[in-house]
């Protein structure tokens, strides 16, 4: 034991911040090793000197090339492994394969994940839509318009934003693509809002709380 130990002290002098500190940080941002200035100055050449054609010399495999050296370490083969920016991404590749519209649709986690993995599952059930109809107001501006049928369109751009079963093949595309049919422009009779962009720890409080402000007549009409 005491012979393996020091064969790998032998490996402490190539990161520098482990010369002025115990750095224990290994499951997020680990300790840099010295050869990464001449690796990154590398990489740096070859898209100053290359641009785009730097893709098809190198970049596209390496992150494959990269993989087949970290294999051996966790027992996998030639071709196993795929590295990516952070687990985040990762769980957003392999989220990517699964419809989750089925019964067996139930994502299980534990406090101790990640933050950001819990957001993006999180956010996969965010999709829907809530409408109201303003009777008063349309009779005004369009009494010829029938509101029973009208209603029934509601209903159904509610359940083809949920991907119901039965919704029609609209309903049945991944939710990214039923996102951008929702705001797709339409008719002038029924239009989405524009897309609103921001970041919030309690989406749920958030909707209703815009859906009274922005939507609801009772709110409007005090």
């Amino acid at each position: 034991m005491p012979s393996s130990i020091d064969d790998l002290l032998k490996w402490r002098g190539e990161f520098p911040i482990l010369e002025r500190s115990t750095y224990m940080i290994s499951n997020s941002l680990g300790a840099m090793p010295r050869g990464v200035y001449d690796e990154v100055h590398a990489y740096a050449d070859s898209w100053a000197t290359r641009g785009v054609k730097a893709w098809e010399e190198g970049w596209w495999e390496m992150a494959v090339g990269v993989g087949d050296k970290v294999a051996p370490l966790i027992g996998a083969g030639p071709g196993e492994i795929s590295l990516h920016q952070n687990v985040t991404t990762t769980q957003q590749v392999i989220a990517s394969c699964f419809d989750f519209r089925g019964p067996r649709n139930k994502v299980v986690m534990t406090e101790l994940e990640f933050p950001s993995i819990q957001y993006f599952y999180h956010e996969q059930r965010r999709l829907g839509a809530r409408v109201e109809l303003d009777s008063e107001r349309l009779a005004a501006v369009a009494p010829a318009v029938g509101l029973g049928e009208l209603r029934e369109h509601l209903a159904a751009l509610v359940r083809v934003v949920e991907g119901a079963p039965d919704a029609g093949p609209i309903a049945s595309l991944s939710l990214r693509e039923r996102f951008h049919w929702l705001i797709s422009p339409r008719s002038t009779v029924m239009q989405t809002s524009a897309v609103h962009t921001g970041v919030c720890m309690q989406c749920d409080g958030i909707v209703d709380r815009l859906f009274r402000q922005l939507v609801s007549s009772e709110l409007n009409a005090e």
